[in-house]
């Protein structure tokens, strides 16, 4: 496969972002559609970058999972990512993470016929945020009474449509067995492995809004749950290929400390939440001390 000049979009600060992303050999992650065996398909791309020319990329293809959901990306189009540490002006570094759209111009097929290089042409801007360095902590999934995560089509405003939309996740879930597990946990986000439960497809959106909640978490002082709406900024693989691994980062905060119907939502995807962030470190200490970590004490603030 060649790549020539008539397919370059020459954008210097961007060329030298992705020529460090190749010349550092670090992992680059592309969501496109492509053809499948029954069609096309959404597939999460995972490999490296063989070639840069201006925003034209030859992307080596290292690792490929379709993803369990009615398609929703247009074939041609994708949506790629990568993180790259940058100096700061006061010294040291920090990690950002970068995404953007783009084309796909061609593909090679290896002998299977399967995709193993495509040529992309990126968009002449990315988005880049910060990576938090924030501690994660797994927590015991017997020690937490409910967790949920479920999609929303706006933020809820008042304490009867929060109830209404955990009553009607509770009927999806059945006696439970298709309720999401925890993986880890910080101020900032979340890593949790899925079920097959009936709105995973939704979940696993990019742009979906949802609701997050956990109820009696150990080391819980005010035993009051944590409510919060997400977005999902990644996919991973877990063992069973029955189920799906959701990295989401935290958005808003129901503020749980307000008694009336209407619900306050507190924004904390800059800084992430004060409470996890005490949580994740008490049970940090404790663990470091060799002292076992307290279970939750729940106190009622929504019917569940």
């Amino acid at each position: 496969m060649s790549m020539t000049a008539s397919s370059c979009l020459w954008v210097p600060d961007h060329f030298a972002l992705l020529d460090e992303v190749q010349r550092k050999n670090l992992e680059f992650h592309v969501e496109c559609c492509l053809p499948g065996a029954r069609g096309p398909e959404d597939v999460a791309l995972t490999g490296r970058l063989a070639h840069v020319a201006g925003n034209s990329v030859l992307f080596e293809i290292a690792g490929r999972e379709a993803l369990d959901r009615k398609v929703q990306g247009k074939e041609k189009s994708c949506d790629v990512s990568f993180i790259l540490d940058r100096p700061k002006p006061e010294g040291g570094s920090e990690r950002l993470g970068f995404s953007g759209h783009g084309v796909v111009l061609q593909a090679e097929e290896d002998k299977h016929g399967a995709p193993s290089r495509i040529l992309l042409r990126l968009s002449p801007k990315f988005v880049a945020r910060k990576l938090r360095k924030a501690p994660r902590i797994g927590l015991d999934a017997e020690k937490i009474r409910m967790l949920c995560l479920t999609t929303v089509s706006e933020q809820p405003a008042n304490m009867d449509s929060l109830r209404s939309l955990l009553s009607d996740y509770r009927k999806e879930i059945a006696d439970g067995r298709d309720a999401p597990r925890l993986v880890d946990i910080a101020a900032s986000g979340a890593c949790l492995c899925m079920k097959k439960a009936t709105n995973r497809r939704e979940v696993e959106s990019h742009d979906q809004l949802l609701l997050f909640l956990a109820v009696d978490m150990p080391e819980n002082i005010d035993g009051k749950p944590y409510i919060l709406l997400v977005k999902r900024v990644g996919l991973g693989r877990d063992p069973d290929p029955a189920n799906a691994v959701l990295r989401v980062r935290f958005l808003r905060e129901m503020d749980v400390n307000k008694n009336n119907n209407a619900l306050r939502w507190i924004d904390i995807d800059n800084f992430g939440s004060e409470r996890l962030r005490h949580l994740v470190a008490s049970v940090s200490k404790n663990r470091q001390e060799g002292r076992p970590v307290a279970d939750g004490n729940a106190v009622s603030v929504v019917e569940i």
